[in-house]
């Protein structure tokens, strides 16, 4: 306690000396929500027509994700975070593509 009221003093001395008057920081939530982290990040929307016509069956496709989910695992042991979020996402929209032809 005593080290904190040491240090205030301090900074109050400072902050008049400096003619500095204290202010509560005032943010949006939007404010937040826009911050750098928040935009770090990105999805791509695929065409599901696309998708089909490069999977000539539904046993293709889920060999495609089969292999995707072993690069997946082995981006993840390499602590290639950014690639197995990559692969994981691919998956996903491939699972959702699956989800159509059945």
């Amino acid at each position: 306690m005593d080290e904190t009221q040491r240090r205030r003093r301090i900074q109050s001395a400072y902050n008049e000396t400096h003619n500095i008057r204290p202010e509560t920081i005032k943010s949006r939530i939007k404010d937040i929500m826009e911050s750098v982290y928040e935009q770090d990040y990105v999805t791509v929307e695929a065409e599901a027509a696309e998708e089909e016509a490069v999977y000539g069956s539904l046993a293709d496709l889920r060999k495609e994700i089969a292999r995707l989910e072993k690069g997946m695992q082995a981006a993840a042991k390499e602590l290639a975070f950014e690639e197995a979020a990559r692969l994981r996402d691919r998956i996903k929209e491939l699972r959702e593509l699956e989800l159509t032809w059945l």
